[in-house]
Formats: structure tokens, C-alpha cells, sequence
């Protein structure tokens, strides 16, 4: 904070990357205000973690009035190319989402099914979906919880007529581990 204060007119401080920092990923409140304590504007430039609910990115812009926190030109172009595809886009229109958890990506969800003609959902959230229509996903990553969630977005893509893929085979092992044997086989196994 010292340092922060010492800056002289025309001077920047560049900090160290704030994952390593111990309340950043908790979006500590204590360190959101430590961090807007040390600038007199806040501006995000980083798309690719603007989603998270960290210190340094949602907790710190609390702390500025509309006047001083602004977008970024990176994270600007980003809005506005995102914008651009999903207000106008080329048909037809197919969104991939993937990941390991559903929880990071229900409101996208919900906003894209109405919006794109396919979406096809992979990685492991997809074993949330593959549970909620009944199949046996052994110890794989599901968040039991949103399985009614799950069942509520494969319903809405049905009215709205989006087609929704979700995969057909998947890898299976004896053990979470680099050595296991694996191999593929269909779903309904």
C-alpha cells in the first residue's frame, strides 16, 4: 500500500498476478478494498476472467463510482465482436460449451438456447445432463443439485427448438489416474 501511495503523477505500479494472493478467488472483501485503495480508477481489460467472482475483478469495481471503472479496449473489442454474433449471426448458429461444471455456466445457458439453432455441451458438466436423463455416470463430476437445472435447459431447448447434443460415448477407467486402462464405450452402457 506504501508503495502505492508513493507513486508519483504519470507512474504505475504492476502487481504480481493476484491468484496468488490468499482472498482472491474468495472475492475477500477486505483485499477488493485494499486493491481499490491503491488506484483512483479501476478498468477491466481481461475477458477471459471477467466472469469470475474474484477480488480483483468483481470485488475491487465496487469500490469505484460509474466514473472511474471502465472496460478496457480488449475487453471493449471482445463485447462487441460477442455482440455482433449473437444479435446477428450466420446461420446456422452453433454454440460449444464445455467445462467441468455447470454451476460457471447456467446463465449462458439459458441465454443461448433461445438465441442458437444447436449447442452442444462436452466436458464434464455434460455428466450433470447425462444424469438427469438417467444414466449411470459412476464417479464422474455431476453436480446433483442443478440436475433440475439441467432438465429445465434440455426442456427449453425442446420449445424453442434448439437442437441439443450432448456426447454418446464417453472414457471409463477403474480409477481416476494416468496409468488406469481406459476405453470408450456408448452411454447406455
Amino acid at each position: 500500500l506504501q508503495m502505492a501511495k508513493e507513486l508519483k503523477s504519470g507512474e504505475i505500479m504492476l502487481l504480481e498476478n493476484m491468484r496468488f494472493e490468499a482472498g482472491e478467488t474468495k472475492n475477500d472483501e477486505e483485499l477488493s478494498k485494499k486493491l481499490a485503495s491503491m488506484a483512483d480508477v479501476y478498468v477491466n481489460d481481461a475477458f477471459g476472467v471477467s466472469h469470475r467472482a474474484h477480488s480483483s475483478v468483481e470485488g475491487i469495481a465496487k469500490y469505484f463510482d460509474i466514473n472511474h471503472k471502465a472496460a478496457g479496449f480488449l475487453l471493449a473489442k471482445e463485447i462487441k465482436f460477442f455482440h455482433h454474433i449473437v444479435e446477428n449471426p450466420k446461420r446456422p448458429f452453433v454454440s460449444i460449451v464445455g467445462g467441468s461444471k455447470v454451476s460457471g455456466k447456467l446463465e449462458a445457458l439459458y441465454n443461448l438456447v433461445p438465441k442458437v439453432d444447436k449447442i452442444v455441451i462436452g466436458g464434464g458438466m455434460a455428466f450433470t445432463f447425462l444424469k438427469a436423463l438417467g444414466y449411470e455416470i459412476g464417479k464422474s463430476l455431476v453436480e446433483e443439485d442443478l440436475i433440475p437445472e439441467a432438465l429445465k435447459i434440455m426442456e427449453l431447448a425442446k420449445q424453442k427448438d434448439t437442437k441439443l447434443y450432448l456426447p454418446v460415448d464417453i472414457v471409463v477407467a477403474e480409477a481416476f489416474d494416468a496409468e488406469a486402462i481406459a476405453k470408450i464405450v456408448p452411454v447406455q452402457e
